[in-house]
């Protein structure tokens, strides 16, 4: 039976100089698209908020992160269709917010905007409030007026915001986390369709939920061999400016673009390392 051997730099805290006051035992990663195909694991719940619970209590314990939108993009662009990433569905810790900007710091005051925030955004207790039937939770105006003014998340965390504008292919590591934000005009541009060429695919929306992933259009080659056309949500096309800002957490259809979160396949890939 052949061996499998460790990730590079898996071991290397177990390397010890004996000059050194005491060994590290803390692992000292940081993965790359390639090291989450080979060595990303599966994690799952009963419930939306079990299973993103269960992926968080696992990171913690072993110094990880949760793959978000971009990296499992990034993760499929270079697998054959006989990857398990393309057997099933996958949640991702990629969030989009819909509220209102009230004081006009990304637009006009009073107009909706969306922000995309990859690599974080709520917290398994903000979606025991998940409308299956709805697909988004809810925020509090003060928690957004937060994020579009300080870029503060509702944990605490102050993260990077981009405007789509600003937003250019590789700014971006596959673990950071950071929003992306689309005025109104941007969020409505994209009508709900199915996408027959990568023009069509290639829209402010799908552009901010990848995080202007260099993988892009090698994703959609790879699913447009599969079916004859791509589906492309977009909830916000025809909807009215919401009341409170509205939480939807994302993930990747099998053989889809990013979708909102149906039931039953709630799962997450998380990797070992540091962001």
């Amino acid at each position: 039976m052949s061996k499998q051997l460790p990730p590079p730099g898996m071991t290397a805290h177990l390397q010890w100089n004996p000059n050194a006051e005491k060994p590290s035992t803390k692992k000292d990663l940081t993965y790359g698209i390639v090291d989450l195909v080979d060595y990303g694991k599966e994690i799952s719940g009963n419930t939306l908020e079990n299973a993103l619970q269960n992926a968080m209590h696992y990171t913690r314990e072993f110094n990880g992160g949760i793959i978000s939108a971009p990296a499992l993009i990034g993760a499929k662009s270079i697998t054959t269709p006989a990857h398990r990433f393309w057997q099933k569905s996958y949640c991702v810790r990629s969030t989009e917010i819909y509220g209102v900007d009230t004081k006009g710091i990304y637009g006009k005051a009073g107009e909706p905007v969306l922000v995309i925030v990859h690599g974080g955004g709520v917290e398994p207790i903000q979606l025991v409030s998940f409308f299956a039937s709805h697909n988004f939770a809810f925020l509090s105006q003060n928690e957004f007026d937060n994020l579009l003014e300080f870029n503060r998340l509702p944990t605490g965390k102050t993260i990077r915001m981009y405007t789509f504008n600003a937003l250019t292919t590789g700014n971006q590591k596959i673990h950071d986390t950071y929003g992306i934000v689309l005025n109104d005009t941007q969020t409505r541009s994209t009508p709900e369709l199915v996408c027959l060429s990568f023009t069509m695919f290639n829209s402010p929306l799908n552009i901010a939920r990848t995080g202007a992933s260099e993988h892009l259009e090698n994703y959609y080659d790879r699913i447009s061999a599969l079916t004859n056309g791509v589906p492309i949500e977009n909830p916000y096309a025809n909807m009215s400016a919401p009341i409170m800002p509205q939480v939807r957490p994302l993930k990747l259809g099998q053989n889809e673009f990013i979708r909102a979160v149906r039931g039953p396949d709630y799962t997450y890939v998380v990797y070992e390392g540091r962001q």
